[in-house]
């Protein structure tokens, strides 16, 4: 799995979040945060004065994604049993992933039951 992340403007996100339904990739995580990239800010003139905004507001997309290289551990902490879940059973997690033991992993994730098959 590979958690892609892409840090867009505003007016790119709609064709982008198309392209990625159409590529088979629906869930989506969006953020809005401010940056720099190449434009460099821009110089507004305000009451007289000249001022120079450098943090631009963008957003950042993220999308895990399947690409057959590995898995994803679920760890639930301080817990013995999960409500409905047994071996074998498929489940929807979510949450954010990260390393836990030197393995990725998700902490505690929410899950929902999925129909077997």
């Amino acid at each position: 799995m590979k958690m892609v992340v892409a840090y867009i403007r505003h007016e790119a996100f709609e064709p982008i979040r198309q392209d990625l339904l159409g590529a088979g990739f629906p869930s989506l995580s969006i953020t809005e945060v401010k940056g720099s990239g190449r434009q460099k800010g821009i110089t507004e003139h305000y009451r007289g004065s000249e001022i120079t905004i450098h943090l631009r507001p963008k957003l950042k997309i993220e999308c895990v994604v399947d690409d057959g290289t590995g898995s994803l551990l679920a760890v639930f902490l301080g817990r013995r049993e999960l409500g409905g879940v047994r071996p074998g059973a498929r489940v929807e997690l979510t949450g954010t992933a990260g390393v836990h033991k030197d393995r990725l992993a998700i902490l505690n994730p929410d899950y929902r039951l999925l129909a077997a098959g």
